[in-house]
């Protein structure tokens, strides 16, 4: 894999260089003065347009020519931080700010088309248990909130797909005109081992996805499990009162 910045573009070579596609993707045209791989990312800087960074080589990594020719295929995503945010300020962000890569883990998968029936996107535990859906069926129009599935809405296109898993579990079942102050997202899930399952077109695809431990937070993985049974109570009680 070798990245290719010149006066006029940007282009990428999957062959060693035999062939180069251009891979401008929202870059502006101008000419590249430096590139270079850092933690999976590629870093560009520019004359005149300051600096550009493509987050998560992943997909690039794993791409080939062969991979074009499938309908339907998982790109194994890269480990993912649970990081401990810290609040924010009112008034939004600077607009003169650059924009940070999203939090939690990138999933990445190929559509060659769009396929009839459902896709769907589940993230499963260490036991195999599903714990968050991604799914581009929507609910029946006349199921009350409290009856439908805990899916996320899901959308896809031809070519290349990209969702962002937040690190949370399902959210908490809404009730219709309750206004709550606050969040009703699910907890967020412990550091280990997960899986990516891909369902679409008939056809099955499961990836591995690690989740780390934000370094900045030193924490036991005791106290992170009692943390969790207790939201996991908490949230089972609040699902039921809801329902109810």
């Amino acid at each position: 894999l070798l990245y290719l910045g010149t006066e006029t573009g940007f282009y990428v070579s999957f062959d060693g260089g035999r062939k180069w596609k251009r891979f401008q993707l929202n870059l502006p045209v101008t000419p590249i003065t430096d590139l270079k791989a850092h933690q999976g990312d590629l870093l560009a800087s520019t004359a005149g347009r300051s600096f550009w960074i493509l987050d998560d080589l992943s997909p690039l990594r794993q791409w080939n020519d062969e991979k074009a020719k499938t309908s339907v295929h998982l790109f194994k995503p890269r480990e993912a931080v649970r990081a401990q945010g810290f609040g924010g300020g009112f008034g939004g962000p600077d607009p003169r700010a650059g924009k940070n890569p999203p939090d939690g883990a990138t999933i990445d998968f190929w559509l060659a088309k769009v396929p009839d029936g459902e896709v769907r996107v589940e993230l499963l535990d260490q036991a195999g248990k599903v714990i968050r859906v991604y799914s581009t069926q929507r609910p029946e129009a006349d199921a009350p909130p409290s009856m439908q599935p805990p899916t996320t809405a899901l959308t896809v296109k031809a070519g290349f797909n990209r969702l962002v898993f937040n690190l949370r579990h399902d959210q908490i079942v809404p009730v219709p005109g309750l206004f709550i102050f606050g969040s009703l997202q699910g907890r967020r899930v412990l550091p280990g081992e997960y899986q990516v399952r891909l369902t679409a077109g008939g056809a099955s695809q499961t990836a591995p996805l690690t989740v780390k431990m934000d370094p900045r937070v030193v924490v036991s993985a005791a106290e992170l499990q009692a943390q969790d049974d207790l939201g996991m109570k908490v949230d089972s009680e609040l699902n039921d009162l809801h329902r109810a």
